[in-house]
Parts: structure tokens; sequence; C-alpha cells
């Protein structure tokens, strides 16, 4: 579950981003293109566990496939058989491509977010469709020639059955090994949607806040208000009237939205204002 402040943070750039805009419609808002660029950070984070894990599960790839080659050429040499040589040419393929995440890994020069998700991405859905390959060589009748490849074949499916498990991190079981990974899907998964809902909510009572602010504010009309302390406004009073949160846990998290995104004036200015709502929303109507 991300962190209710992570939440907060995400909405609030949701936010600001409507008010800028100017946007009445919210459904001719792009929102997928919004949170490709503003979840960006985010999807980083879960790249780069999810070629950590990769990298990992495969550490022992070639030392496990070495046989599965070496056999399997022995076999097909005297008895060709199609499914193997799919096996072969899959394993060496795979190998290559986890040769190159390697390489791009390694060096810093060309160790950019497209290419490792480009061979990441390459290795597990190689690893899926060769671990359904080598299940088809082993279903079939098992003989004292085919033992020693079926024995090596059998140890580097683990592998990749391990790996392709690595595809929906978030269906990712028990394993204690990739939790991490695990956690970082799911709070992701969940990260747009609670933000997105909190935003929209918050947004779509805009006139009430553009009312309520013109109470508050002496000399001064909310449409003058810098952009983003008018969304940390909008969002705290939101808090304040319709989600039953502390006034004190309220102000002190927009006094931290106001310190991180906005100008050092902003903070005390923030405060003031939420202070004076929490007495009006406390005083009888």
């Amino acid at each position: 579950m991300p962190h209710q402040s992570t939440i907060r943070k995400t909405a609030l750039s949701l936010i600001y981003a409507l008010l800028e805009q100017h946007c009445e419609d919210i459904s001719s808002f792009p929102l997928q293109e919004f949170w490709e660029i503003a979840l960006e950070k985010e999807h980083l984070h879960l790249q780069q566990a999810l070629t950590g894990a990769v990298l990992h599960v495969c550490r022992s790839a070639e030392d496990l496939a070495a046989p599965v080659l070496k056999r399997g050429r022995e076999l097909t040499a005297y008895v060709p058989q199609t499914e193997i040589t799919h096996v072969l040419s899959a394993t060496e393929n795979l190998l290559r491509a986890l040769g190159k995440l390697r390489a791009i890994v390694g060096d810093k020069r060309r160790n950019s977010v497209t290419e490792t998700k480009k061979m990441t991405d390459l290795i597990l859905r190689s690893a899926r469709q060769l671990d359904g390959k080598s299940e088809i060589v082993l279903s079939g009748q098992e003989s004292t020639h085919t033992a020693p490849f079926f024995a090596s074949l059998r140890r580097w499916q683990k592998i990749l059955h391990e790996c392709a498990t690595l595809e929906d991190p978030i269906q990712i079981g028990s394993n204690v090994e990739y939790a991490g990974l695990s956690r970082c899907a799911k709070e992701l998964a969940i990260l747009r949607p609670q933000a997105e809902n909190l935003a929209l909510d918050v947004y779509s009572h805009r006139e009430e806040w553009e009312t309520c602010l013109q109470r508050l504010l002496r000399n001064y009309i909310p449409q003058r208000l810098d952009t983003v302390d008018r969304a940390i406004l909008y969002l705290s009073l939101h808090e304040l009237k319709y989600r039953g949160l502390d006034a004190p846990i309220v102000i002190s998290e927009a006094n931290n939205l106001a310190h991180e995104f906005s100008g050092s004036k902003s903070s005390p200015f923030v405060h003031g204002v939420l202070a004076a709502a929490v007495e009006e929303l406390a005083s009888p109507q």
C-alpha cells in the first residue's frame, strides 16, 4: 500500500495540471499521457527492480544451459527432432539476450532505461516461451538415449519457470527474494487509481473551494494565488471537510507540500489560510 503522503503528492500533481489548463471537461484531459510522465520515476524504480531480479534468477544460466545445448546437439545429430531443435535455438537466443543485458547494465554509457527495458522484456518473454517448449519436449517418451538431455533440461527449466513468473510481479507468491519487486509493482498499480480518484474528487468541488477561499482571503482573490498554492489549499480543504482528517495532520501535510513544491513564503501563508478554515468549520453555522 503506498504511503498516504505519496498518494497526496501524486494527487496534487494532477490537481495542479488541471488548474493550469483551466480544465472544465475532465474527459478532454489526456490522463494516460499525464500519468506516463507523472509516474516516470516510479516506473523507473520498478524497471530497475525487475532487471535486478532477472539478473539474479539468471546468475547461473550459462552453467545450466551448457549441458542442455551439448547433449541436445548430440541427440539431434543422430535423431533429428524439431522440438529439441527449437529448444536449443531458443536457449541460444535467450543467452545472447542475457549477455547483452549484462553488458548494458555494466556500461554506464549504454545503461539507458529504454535499452534495459527492451532486453529485460525480451528475456522474460523468451523464458516464458522456452519454458513452454521445454514442457513439450519433456512430455515426450524418455529413453536411455534421451535421459541425460531430459535431466539437464529439467534443471534448466527451473530457471526458465522462475524467470517467467517475473513477467507479472504483482502475482509473485511468497518468495522472499522478490518481495521488494512484488511490493513495488503492487504499490505502483494502486498509486494511480487512488491518487486519480482523490484528485478528481477534489477538482469536482473546485467551485466550493473557490467560494471558501474568497471568504478566507482578505484583499486577495483566489485566481491571483499561485497555482501550486491553490492546488494545495483545494486538497487540504477537501481533506478537512470530506475526508474527516484531523486538522493538525492536514495543516502539517499542507506545510510539507508547500515547502517542497512552492516558494519560501507559501508555507506560512497556507498555514494561515487553513487555520482560518478550521475555525470556520468548527464555528456553528
